[in-house]
């Protein structure tokens, strides 16, 4: 299994985006950049940039993210399992959100493809190590 958020992870959830095409409607009419920060033994940090009908992934730190996701290996995986929801995750102090949350609310019908793409056709997350995650 690929660690979750490993080098090689990011770059096969990358493959997956990219082959992803975003009905025009349903777009953004500007980028949105979710930064996700994991805050554990490895410190990773990757963006989801999604922009003119198309989402990809980029390591590294965003220069302006729309928002910051800081989290662990273990929450991260557990939210992309479904064994765990965000509101619970950020109740728990688990998942830490900064930015413009709104904004990413509105882009939602754009993630709902994404995620609808991603579960249907392989989805990364099902091949990442996720654990179990108590909380």
């Amino acid at each position: 299994m690929t660690d979750l958020a490993s080098a090689q992870w990011l770059a096969a959830l990358d493959d997956r985006l990219r082959s992803i095409t975003i009905d025009p409607q349903r777009s953004e009419a500007h980028p949105i950049v979710v930064e996700f920060h994991l805050d554990d033994e490895t410190s990773t940090t990757w963006s989801l940039v999604i922009e003119s009908g198309r989402a990809r992934v980029v390591p590294g730190t965003a220069a302006e993210p729309t928002l910051r996701i800081a989290t662990d290996r273990a929450t991260l995986g557990a939210l992309a399992g479904g064994s765990l929801n965000a509101q619970r995750a950020v109740d728990a102090g688990a998942l830490r959100l900064r930015g413009d949350l709104n904004r990413l609310a509105a882009a939602g019908p754009v993630l709902a493809a994404i995620g609808e793409h991603l579960r249907a056709n392989d989805p990364i997350a099902d091949r990442a190590d996720r654990g179990r995650h108590d909380g």
